[in-house]
């Protein structure tokens, strides 16, 4: 592993991580679930389980480069680091997603590392026999590619949600990206898998600006929130709001507490932290060589 990384592997890594094993973490993820067993056999012989301790950070070099993780449980912070400035929040990786699934076809972008934000488990595949896999079972490839175009269209959202938007745009959109597209203007209960500090860092704002729009957006009747969990009242204001077609919240419209948020002052690292890791970014190593499905580890 890398820089501020402590971790545990395999055997102690299933008991502390409160996994039973391998095989049967990764059906946890709907990624894995409904594989043919050939298949899940061959990429749980070639996994291994790791614990990653709170506040440590990964990069996507040396081993890593040559594995798909997944993260089995806990959450993990997928930041981009710049030459200049703080590292930006990009994504919030739960327990049953993917970290840095675009490796699995192409080298990482240079910047990119991901933090633990609480004690975390992952399971690492040997890419070569996640390669293997795509080859023999063309379900198991068709759900990776569903997971890349997730990951694609994710991002896209996530760059409109940030640039130029009020705050109260920003918390629509991302609430509404949280739940089914089924048009129903049901009331529906989105539970935020961190802090709202972190997520007020992936939204680009600070903690102060994001609970003056939460409380706006309450007042207003659109949601109603109970620490974590923020429920959907209004449907229709909520997607009016992402749609730019924000009306008159309590009485009040303009840049006041839905004007716009702190630019990206809340979604950061410390930048010296930052820059010693991004050092470690210029690290390659060899690309992972095929395996035959008929291969097993010793």
């Amino acid at each position: 592993m890398e820089l501020f990384c402590h971790e545990t592997r395999t055997s102690t890594a299933l008991a502390a991580a409160g996994l039973c094993d391998i095989a049967g973490a990764l059906t946890t993820s709907p990624l894995f679930q409904n594989l043919h067993a050939d298949t899940l056999d061959l990429l749980a012989s070639h996994a291994d389980v790791r614990v990653v301790a709170k506040g440590s950070c990964l990069l996507p070099t040396g081993p890593l480069r040559e594995q798909l993780i997944l993260v089995g449980r806990g959450v993990m912070l997928v930041a981009v680091l710049g030459l200049r400035g703080p590292a930006k929040i990009v994504e919030i990786v739960q327990a049953g997603g993917l970290l840095w699934p675009a490796c699995l076809f192409a080298a990482p972008s240079a910047g990119l590392l991901a933090e633990a934000e609480c004690d975390t488990a992952l399971i690492c595949i040997q890419m070569r026999a996640v390669q293997a896999a795509m080859i023999t079972d063309d379900r198991f490839a068709s759900v990776l590619f569903e997971a890349l175009s997730t990951a694609l269209h994710s991002l896209v959202g996530h760059i409109r949600a940030i640039t130029g938007r009020r705050a109260t745009e920003r918390i629509a959109a991302y609430l509404l990206d949280q739940i089914p597209c089924d048009g129903k203007n049901t009331q529906r209960t989105v539970v935020m898998p961190t802090s709202k500090v972190v997520v007020a860092r992936l939204l680009g704002m600070s903690h102060e600006s994001f609970s003056r729009a939460l409380r706006e957006l309450r007042d207003a009747g659109v949601i109603r929130v109970d620490q974590r969990s923020i429920t959907i009242m209004d449907m229709k204001h909520l997607a009016a709001i992402d749609a730019g077609r924000q009306q008159q919240l309590d009485g009040q419209q303009g840049e006041r507490s839905s004007g716009r948020a702190d630019g990206f002052s809340g979604n950061q690292l410390d930048p010296q932290r930052a820059h010693e890791l991004l050092r470690l970014v210029t690290r390659r190593s060899p690309p992972a060589q095929r395996l035959t499905a008929s291969q097993r580890r010793p």
